[in-house]
C-alpha cells in the first residue's frame, strides 16, 4: 500500500519525544547527586588548609639603628628624607638653626688659645728646668771640687800640725833643761799654734763646702719636684681643654652660619623619622630619627593584632610577601618567628603586639642580577600558627550560635 496517499493519523501515532523522563535517568542523576555529597563531605574533613595570622612586617638590622640625635638645640628648618627613604654615607638629614652657636665658637676660639698657651708655658718650664739642671751640675761640680782640695789640704795641715808639735814638744824638754834659749823654744809654739789655727779654718771650710752640697741637692730635688707638679698641672688643664674642644669641633664641624647640618653616619634606609614637622624646636639630645646602616644582617619586624598573637610562638614559618618584590612574579619568601613581645608595642595602640623574624636569603633575582634586600622594606608577613579542615568553617557559626546562648555561670 502506498503510504503517501493514506497520511499518518495524529492520534493513533505516538509522539516523537517522551515529556516524562525515563525511571532509570532520574535515579541515576540522585544517585549522583547523593555521591557528590558524600564525596564532599569526606574531603571537607580530610582535606586541611593552612591558617595564618597576618601583619605587617619591616626589614630592620638584627644589631639595632644607629640613632640621629640633635647635637645642639634649636629650631629644626628642614627635614630631608621621609621615612623608608634610602641614603647615603654622609647625606644631610636634618638642618638645625641655632643662634648660640656663635657662643660656642667664640668658647672654641678661646679654649684653642688656652691650649697653646699652655703648651708654651710647658715648654718653656722645661728649658728653665733643663737650664738649671745644667747650672746645679756645674755648681755641685765645683763644690766638690773644692771639697776634694779643702780634704788634701786639711791632711796636708794635719800632718804639718803633727811635726810642729812633736818639734814643739823637744823643744819644751830642751827648754825645761835650760839646753835652749826662750828665743829658740818660742818659735816652735808659735808656729804649732798657726798651724792649727789654720787647720780649723780649713776643716770649717770643709764642712762648710759639705753643706753647700747636701743644700745644692736638696734645692735641686725640690726644683725638680716642682717641676713635676706644675707640668701636671699644665698638662691637666691641656687635656681638659682638649676634651672641650673636642665635644665643641663635634658640634661646630657641620655648622655654617647658625645652620648645624645633621649627616647621616652610614648609607643605608632612614627607618624612622621622629621629629618631622620643620620649625619643631629640638633640646640638646634629643632623637631626631633612626638610620639602618646597609650590609647588616636583617631581620623582619612584625606588628601583630592581639585577635592573632595568642596564637603565635616561636619556631613557626612566616610566609613574607614583599611591597618591593611582588610574590605574584618573584615568589613567596620565608622566614621564622624568633621572639615575641611580651607586651604591647606602646600605650597608645594596646592591641599591637611585636614579633621578631628570622628572614632566608638576603636578596631576590631579578633579570639574573640579585637585589638585596634593603632595611626598611617592608610588605604583608602571614605566620602559619596551624592547620584546619574545611568542615571546620562550616561549623563555625553553629559554635558561635552555642557560645551566644550559653548561660552564665552563676557565682
Amino acid at each position: 500500500m502506498d503510504t503517501a496517499s493514506h497520511p499518518a493519523n495524529p492520534a493513533t501515532e505516538p509522539p516523537f519525544l517522551s515529556g516524562a523522563p525515563p525511571h532509570w535517568a532520574a535515579r541515576s542523576l540522585a544517585y549522583l547527586l547523593i555521591l557528590l555529597f558524600i564525596v564532599s563531605i569526606i574531603s571537607a574533613s580530610i582535606v586541611n588548609v593552612p591558617e595564618t595570622v597576618d601583619g605587617p612586617f619591616t626589614l630592620i638590622p638584627v644589631r639595632g639603628t644607629d640613632p640621629i640625635r640633635a647635637p645642639h638645640g634649636g629650631v629644626l628648618e628642614k627635614v630631608a628624607n621621609a621615612e623608608g627613604d634610602h641614603i647615603s654615607a654622609g647625606q644631610t638629614l636634618y638642618i638645625i638653626r641655632s643662634d648660640p652657636l656663635g657662643d660656642r665658637a667664640g668658647e672654641l676660639g678661646a679654649l684653642r688659645t688656652q691650649v697653646r698657651g699652655t703648651a708654651e708655658a710647658a715648654s718653656n718650664a722645661t728649658m728653665q728646668q733643663q737650664s738649671q739642671l745644667r747650672a746645679d751640675a756645674e755648681m755641685l761640680r765645683q763644690l766638690r771640687a773644692r771639697l776634694a782640695s779643702l780634704e788634701r789640704t786639711v791632711e796636708l795641715k794635719s800632718r804639718q800640725l803633727r811635726l810642729a808639735r812633736s818639734l814643739a814638744e823637744k823643744y819644751d824638754t830642751g827648754y825645761s833643761r835650760g839646753a835652749i834659749s826662750a828665743a829658740e823654744y818660742t818659735a816652735p809654739q808659735v808656729e804649732a799654734v798657726r798651724l792649727a789655727e789654720e787647720l780649723e779654718q780649713y776643716q770649717n771650710q770643709h764642712e762648710e763646702t759639705r753643706a753647700s752640697i747636701e743644700g745644692l741637692q736638696h734645692s735641686s730635688a725640690a726644683r725638680e719636684a716642682g717641676y713635676r707638679e706644675r707640668q701636671r698641672e699644665l698638662s691637666a688643664s691641656r687635656e681638659q681643654a682638649t676634651i672641650r674642644m673636642s665635644a665643641l669641633e663635634g658640634t661646630l664641624v657641620l655648622a655654617t652660619g647658625g645652620q648645624l647640618l645633621v649627616r647621616s653616619p652610614c648609607a643605608g634606609a632612614l627607618l624612622r623619622a621622629h621629629v618631622t614637622s620643620v620649625g619643631a624646636v629640638v633640646k640638646d639630645g634629643d632623637l631626631l630619627g633612626e638610620v639602618a646602616c646597609a650590609q647588616e644582617t636583617l631581620q623582619a619586624e612584625l606588628t601583630v593584632s592581639q585577635i592573632g598573637v595568642g596564637r603565635i610562638k616561636e619556631g613557626q614559618g612566616v610566609k613574607l610577601l614583599y611591597d618591593a618584590f611582588p610574590h605574584q612574579r618573584y615568589g613567596v619568601r620565608r622566614g621564622r618567628v624568633r621572639w615575641i613581645s611580651p607586651s604591647s608595642v606602646s600605650a597608645t595602640d594596646s592591641s599591637a603586639f611585636r614579633a621578631l623574624v628570622d628572614i632566608e636569603g638576603r636578596g631576590v633575582r631579578i633579570d639574573g642580577a640579585m637585589r638585596q634586600f634593603l632595611p626598611g622594606m617592608g610588605g604583608r608577613a602571614r605566620v602559619v600558627v596551624g592547620r584546619r579542615s574545611l568542615i571546620s568553617y562550616a561549623f563555625e557559626p553553629l559554635r558561635q550560635l552555642r557560645e551566644s546562648f550559653a548561660e552564665v555561670p552563676e557565682g
